[in-house]
């Protein structure tokens, strides 16, 4: 089974049918990723890491906010995240849909799926639907509690309501009590697997096929392999086309990860995002992006895509809609396998510096590892203490056995 992980888009901005309705001088911008694995395991970790990290006031269809099983070939976007920027206080309905996929996460609370009175859970559906006010509370509708769920200041969430956007009000029954309020919308789903970018990599030399339909933005690789950093870069990859020779720069691993940011934002920007917005995005995704050990690649897809792949509709229409959405793809190096088995050798160890090194540098490449490390945990020649450090990893990352039945938390 092959999965591929939530995570940008070359952005045009819609303007509303003469014959539709339209909120006027509302504006809505949006970015998420779609984090792209090859493995079961690593999409299961990966996804793990994402939702255990959620505080508890966030709705789902998973208790745990694991990864459900037996999907098949799959994908999950990380982070979708929507803003939305009023002139004057405004209603609108919000309507996300995941053709052949379903929702996982979201917050703040939606009208459709909730649950009312004695009414049993709803069944896991492919749509999620908001009845919100912005910018200000509709005159009518109360709030038990006025104040933002507290976070952790370093959290994901607090950084997010550092953008200048709108407050939102999201009603989610008929009771005119039942609104809750936060600065942006935040969602998250399983998607059916889609063709991307292909890599051939051998040695120094990197290989990319485009497998899709439609152009390609911004495509950057990074590698990581060596004591200097090494950028490709390739403002647009036409459909069909193949790259036989990335051409890479190098530079100064101190210095790189500044200017790849600096990049990166001009780069958002450009395609429709406001400053902080996209600053939001790179800051969020830095360390994945620029940090991560071996060989790493991203690009930007056409909105026209992103708009196929996760319709969103919003009544009445904004003025302008901006929807952007990178794919990354991590861990392309060849030798990634001998790589984790090394560091897994280096755990058994006589000296403790080594041990502690080891395991330090398994933590830093994250659910990436547990692949490999479950394919090694049962091998004969490992000692009992090499094994009881793996499973130390594997029961962080693994989310293979913990899908429970569909909840919703509120």
């Amino acid at each position: 089974m092959k999965l591929l992980l939530p995570g940008f888009l070359m952005v045009v901005a819609s303007t509303a049918f003469a014959d539709e309705p339209q909120a006027k001088g509302l504006t809505v911008h949006e970015w998420g990723v779609f984090r792209v694995n090859s493995d079961s395991a690593f999409a299961n970790a990966d996804l793990r890491a994402e939702w255990d990290d959620l505080p508890e006031f966030i709705y789902g269809y998973v208790k745990g906010r694991l990864v459900p099983q037996h999907w098949g070939a799959f994908e999950i976007r990380r982070k979708p995240i929507i803003f939305f920027h009023a002139i004057e206080p405004t209603k609108v309905h919000v309507k996300v849909e995941f053709p052949g996929g379903q929702a996982g996460v979201w917050f703040p609370a939606t009208m459709n799926p909730a649950v009312h009175g004695q009414q049993k859970q709803p069944a896991v559906g492919n749509t999620l639907e908001w009845d919100l006010g912005i910018k200000e509370r509709p005159i009518d509708w109360q709030i038990k509690n006025p104040k933002l769920h507290e976070v952790p200041e370093k959290h994901w969430i607090s950084r997010l309501r550092q953008v200048k956007s709108d407050t939102l009000f999201s009603k989610y029954s008929p009771n005119n009590l039942d609104v809750e309020q936060e600065k942006f919308i935040y969602y998250d789903g399983i998607f059916p697997q889609g063709k991307w970018l292909s890599t051939r990599v051998e040695k120094e030399n990197v290989e990319l096929v485009s497998q899709v339909k439609h152009p390609l933005f911004d495509v950057t690789v990074v590698d990581r392999r060596g004591e200097k950093v090494r950028v490709g870069r390739i403002a647009k990859l036409d459909s069909g086309e193949r790259i036989k020779a990335v051409e890479f720069v190098e530079f100064d691993s101190s210095k790189f990860n500044s200017e790849a940011s600096r990049t990166l934002l001009n780069q958002l920007t450009l395609a429709g995002l406001n400053p902080d917005e996209a600053g939001s995005l790179v800051e969020l995704w830095q360390k994945e992006f620029f940090e991560t050990p071996g060989l790493n690649l991203f690009y930007r897809l056409p909105q026209e895509e992103y708009d196929a792949r996760l319709p969103l509709t919003i009544t009445p229409k904004p003025s302008s809609q901006v929807r952007v959405g990178l794919v990354y793809h991590a861990h392309l190096e060849t030798d990634f396998a001998e790589t984790v088995l090394d560091l897994v050798r280096q755990l058994d160890s006589a000296r403790f510096a080594v041990r502690d090194a080891a395991m330090k540098k398994l933590v830093n490449i994250g659910p990436a590892a547990l692949v490999q490390l479950l394919r090694l945990r049962d091998r004969k020649d490992l000692s009992i203490e090499v094994r009881e450090r793996i499973d130390i990893l594997v029961r962080k990352w693994n989310a293979k056995d913990a899908f429970e039945e569909p909840d919703i938390k509120k």
